[in-house]
């Protein structure tokens, strides 16, 4: 079972509509921080993973680098928002 670890900031950062400055894209690439769970030998080597997302630990937000999946424009996340 997957557990969502927001903060105030994300939370609201969350809400803001974003689109692309360019192409008025509203979809994009941004990376996110994530916990997995993984199946380990006797060493602590990797086995497989067992759950993909565990928890997240960094959402995307205005200050990380967005990219525009239509156009390819990437910027800091908050020159999408929309006004």
């Amino acid at each position: 079972m997957s557990s969502l670890v927001l903060n105030n900031t994300e939370e609201i950062n969350m809400r803001k509509e974003h689109m692309c400055p360019k192409c008025s894209g509203k979809k994009f690439s941004a990376t996110a921080h994530v916990c997995q769970d993984w199946m380990v030998d006797k060493y602590g080597a990797f086995i497989e993973t067992i759950e993909n997302c565990s928890q997240v630990i960094h959402r995307p937000n205005d200050d990380d680098v967005w990219a525009c999946l239509d156009c390819g424009y990437d910027a800091a996340g908050g020159e999408f928002v929309k006004m």
